[in-house]
């Protein structure tokens, strides 16, 4: 079971860390920014996933992963309604908070030493499997939920990058 949730989580996490590169496009004419400073957002991110990572490594070691995967889901969903709360103007700081902020430290904390980590705690046989298997999530979940994202996105006919993400969201 913590292999499939393995698996699901980091599909998850990345397919909405890398839908990012979906809708830049449109937060480039909603917004009125530059590809570079969004793309200085997606920076951003990295920059706190790397600082996340050792301390989610270390909680993990003393704590488990369930706690870690609870936090971290709920981190990326708050963080996906501070996104799609983002509007031109005075709300517009919600975008890169929560992408860049609040987004990030449920992306470096659902990352897949945490998963590996999970999967050798309860693996004594084929753990080299079942960490491959749960890991490949990251990789293999965006080949199939980034177009399905797309498709929804899209139904949102252009619309609006908060309307984009609720489409998506709501379908």
């Amino acid at each position: 079971m913590v292999v499939i949730l393995g698996f699901l989580t980091l599909a998850f996490a990345f397919s909405v860390r890398g839908s990012l590169s979906l809708v830049l496009p449109a937060w480039q004419a909603e917004f009125g920014w530059s590809r570079s400073a969004i793309s200085g957002i997606a920076a951003i991110a990295l920059l706190v996933m790397a600082a996340v990572a050792p301390f989610a490594g270390h909680l993990v070691d003393r704590h488990g992963s369930r706690p870690l995967l609870v936090g971290g889901l709920a981190a990326i969903g708050l963080g996906v309604v501070m996104i799609i709360r983002a509007q031109p103007g005075a709300s517009s700081w919600l975008l890169p908070l929560g992408f860049a902020g609040v987004a990030a430290i449920g992306f470096g904390t659902i990352a897949q030493h945490v998963i590996a980590a999970a999967i050798a705690q309860r693996f004594d046989r084929h753990r080299g499997l079942a960490t491959g298997i749960g890991t490949a999530g990251s990789t293999a979940g965006q080949l199939l939920l980034m177009p399905l994202l797309a498709v929804l996105m899209q139904a949102g006919n252009g619309a609006a990058p908060s309307g984009c993400w609720h489409s998506a969201a709501s379908h």
